[in-house]
């Protein structure tokens, strides 16, 4: 498995998007998860410096537990996304949303609050 992870972070209540990184061939759930975690803390912690997030492809080490810049990107299109010709569209309905919402199981916290209404 190899996996990108585009990851930005905006001040709470902006509406403003923020700068975004790419974090590049992470090859397992867990160094997704803490690519996530550090690039997140360290655009955090730059904003909070004053200083600015630069849009660029990272490199993350699972062993360091920190990222490292491969490359800059001046634009979106320096990232040439283009549809991947092998995967389908996938277009979800509400309709089917709500078809897989009414065969879901009650969640516990809804069958809690079921008892305590019904049981005391």
């Amino acid at each position: 498995m190899r996996a990108d992870v585009n990851l930005s972070v905006r001040e709470s209540g902006s509406a403003a998007l923020g700068t975004r990184t790419e974090m590049k061939n992470l090859n397992s759930f867990k160094a997704i998860s803490h690519a996530i975690e550090g690039e997140r803390e360290r655009q955090i912690e730059l904003l909070e410096e004053g200083r600015t997030v630069v849009q660029e492809t990272r490199r993350w080490d699972d062993n360091k537990e920190s990222s490292h810049a491969m490359r800059s990107k001046e634009d979106a299109k320096d990232y040439r996304y283009f549809p991947d010709p092998d995967l389908p569209p996938v277009v979800v309905s509400d309709e089917w949303i709500g078809r897989i919402r009414s065969m879901q199981p009650e969640l516990r916290r809804e069958r809690a609050a079921r008892f305590q209404k019904e049981y005391g």
